[in-house]
């Protein structure tokens, strides 16, 4: 088939590159454009794809059965709502839109047309969430779940801006929100945030560090830390260059990246940059008490590269052709999607207010959730307290 995309930048050359590698379509049926001719030149260049001389081009040619997205967040729903309605296929990169009124319009879009929108939540085409899915017996139900990164900050410097990039939530924060919902298979009905009030990054028109607990209505409840100001650059580094990347994920550039997961039954740490998955078992002793076993660790074996343990975009490529041929189901419908960004939409509402912002309906709560009177009173008793 003939596919179109959206965008030569870095996430735009990646997935350039595995359209062009896969079997529906090839490198003669790739075409690509960008309003940055050097960088519609340089995909073109290096994968022997087609550039196209307008967006025009790609989005009236009848021929173009699918579009890719994977410009600057702030064109995403203008392009996927014009893709959708021109009767195209669509992979969004998320952000699906930098407001909640734009990622309605785009999940409503897709809803009257008779074509696939894929938004590129691409964990959940990953080894290790793929693998946590399936770990009932070794976890039980979670209970609770904690994400820590450090890293590098975002660039180029549009990333950084609201009015272009969005927020930290909308392009980072929302792989692990969205994570949290697809295991737990509920949704949120609380969220907390806390961000830096003093900014090292000049760029960001948003807190560089950020803090953020959700809890959700069965009852689980997930952490996530970012801070991108904990980390340096290696001597040879360079933006431009993919390969110099690598070096980024060295230890003693201070970047850091794990998750824990705690479960009825167990729990786990994984630690993506070094491939390293540790499982406990929790076991209750005859006189009642708990212990933790270490269960089993495991190396690089299972998750041979950072890539397609958690951002695994080759895999998410195939997935959206295959359901575009007809071969499978769509993985992740755009209500789905949606929910998610809700989520984060939420969570930036809480960020700049200090304040929970609540979300799910009562019905639906845990026990253990549902608003009391008395309670509501104890509580707002103690605050006058203090």
């Amino acid at each position: 088939m003939k596919i179109g995309v959206i965008g030569c930048g870095n996430m735009g050359l990646e997935h350039i590159g595995n359209l062009a590698a896969n079997k529906h379509c090839g490198p003669e049926n790739v075409f690509v454009f960008d309003l940055n001719a050097e960088a519609m030149t340089t995909a073109r260049d290096r994968f022997g794809v087609r550039s196209a001389n307008s967006l025009d081009d790609i989005l009236q040619d009848a021929e173009i059965e699918a579009v890719v997205v994977a410009c600057s967040n702030r064109f995403h729903a203008e392009m996927a709502i014009r893709a959708l309605d021109g009767g195209k296929h669509v992979m969004l990169e998320k952000p699906m839109a930098l407001n909640e009124n734009d990622a309605r319009r785009v999940a409503a879009a897709a809803a009257v047309s008779d074509k696939v929108l894929h938004v590129g939540f691409e964990l959940r085409n990953s080894l290790f969430p793929l693998k946590v899915k399936t770990m009932r017996e070794e976890l039980g139900e979670l209970v609770s779940a904690q994400v820590v990164e450090y890293r590098g900050h975002f660039w180029p410097e549009w990333k950084g801006m609201t009015s272009d990039g969005g927020s930290m939530y909308l392009m980072e924060t929302c792989h692990l929100i969205d994570l949290f919902r697809w295991w737990t298979e509920s949704e949120v009905a609380e969220v907390h945030a806390i961000g830096s009030v003093k900014n090292i990054v000049p760029h960001y028109q948003f807190p560089d560090t950020q803090f953020t607990s959700l809890i959700f209505q069965n009852g689980f409840v997930g952490h996530i830390s970012l801070c991108h100001v904990r980390s340096a650059m290696p001597d040879q580094f360079s933006y431009s260059d993919p390969a110099s990347h690598e070096d980024l994920l060295k230890e003693e550039f201070g970047h850091q990246y794990e998750y824990s997961l705690v479960g009825t039954k167990g729990s786990l740490r994984y630690l993506p940059l070094k491939g390293l998955l540790y499982l406990y078992r929790h076991e209750v002793q005859p006189d009642g008490s708990l212990w933790q076993r270490l269960d089993a660790s495991q190396d690089t074996g299972e998750f041979p590269d950072h890539k397609s343990a958690i951002h695994n975009v080759a895999v998410e490529i195939d997935e959206f052709l295959e359901a575009v041929v007809g071969n499978r189901a769509e993985s992740l419908d755009p209500e789905d999607a949606l929910k998610t960004h809700l989520v984060c939409f939420a969570a930036e509402k809480a960020l700049r207010s200090r304040r929970p912002v609540v979300m799910g309906a009562a019905s639906g709560l845990h026990p253990a959730l549902q608003p009391s009177p008395a309670k509501n009173r104890e509580i707002l008793s103690t605050v006058g307290d203090c």
